[in-house]
């Protein structure tokens, strides 16, 4: 038995994909996958459960969507969460500011350990709620952080364009320099789906896709027969790995990366698939 912790820096669950917003950069290429149903509550808290018999500690714990306002059960996902926080260095929230919370919800994040909301500001034509949420926040005294994404001094420049797939680091050492350098692997990095585990979004669509396979070096089954020890014995392997299968298709979350402008909508006549590279 290896009773060393297992103490990671990030990890993401994401409620839902579905977003009233239709961002073309979308970190999570949530409108690439059409109209979806959201992830059933009960199926959410089983993976948040098992995932916390397998990691120890997680500074960053980040309930996300899509839009995770949208999302009916999102009340009783984060107190699901909190039932963890000994194991959480700081619970986030995040949203896109167009919607508001119902003043329910306010009241349990005030009531949640750790928590900080978190609000993307794409500006007031997106944002709608910014200011509105900011002042109920700030009234509750409930922590919180504005990342602007528009004008000038926008956070981290803007976002960075995944929506190329094609092959690009072909040899070992361009996947061992992409995979060393990535912000996405620093300090271990997770997403939890329903009954599965992955170590970024690139992961996830470029096996949607069919790009890449979906097997041990990629994926966990949070749900499968085998012992605790021998899945924490496989999140092992993937935070030592120095890169992921789908490393080879992308152009990391770098900071020398060129930038986009982020919330580009897309619109009602552009084909998805046409934008997408593979």
């Amino acid at each position: 038995m290896n009773n060393e912790i297992l103490h990671i820096a990030n990890t993401a669950l994401p409620v839902t994909m579905r977003c009233n917003l239709k961002c073309k950069h979308c970190l999570e290429f949530s409108p690439y996958y059409g109209a979806v149903e959201d992830y059933d509550l009960t199926d959410l808290c089983k993976s948040v459960d098992a995932f916390f018999k397998l990691i120890d500690r997680v500074d960053n714990f980040t309930i996300a969507g899509g839009e995770a306002l949208l999302y009916n059960d999102l009340n009783a996902v984060i107190q699901k969460v909190g039932e963890h926080a000994k194991q959480i260095g700081k619970i986030i929230f995040t949203t896109n500011g167009t919607l508001p919370m119902t003043d329910e919800l306010i009241s349990l994040l005030k009531q949640t350990p750790k928590i900080e909301v978190n609000i993307s500001d794409y500006g007031p034509a997106l944002s709608k709620m910014s200011q509105d949420l900011q002042k109920d926040l700030s009234e509750a005294e409930i922590p919180f952080r504005v990342f602007k994404y528009y004008g000038d001094n926008m956070h981290y420049g803007g976002w960075i364009d995944f929506t190329d797939h094609r092959q690009r680091h072909r040899t070992e050492d361009e996947l061992l320099d992409i995979g060393a350098r990535c912000g996405n692997r620093k300090g271990g990095n997770f997403i939890i789906m329903p009954g599965e585990l992955y170590v970024c979004f690139r992961v996830i669509r470029r096996i949607y896709l069919g790009i890449i396979p979906k097997n041990e070096d990629s994926c966990i089954d949070l749900y499968s027969s085998e012992g605790i020890e021998e899945k924490r014995a496989q999140v092992r392997e993937i935070l030592k790995a120095p890169y992921t299968p789908a490393c080879a298709y992308c152009v990391g979350k770098l900071s020398e990366v060129e930038h986009c402008q982020p919330a580009i909508q897309l619109s009602d006549d552009e084909n998805l698939f046409d934008i997408e590279q593979l």
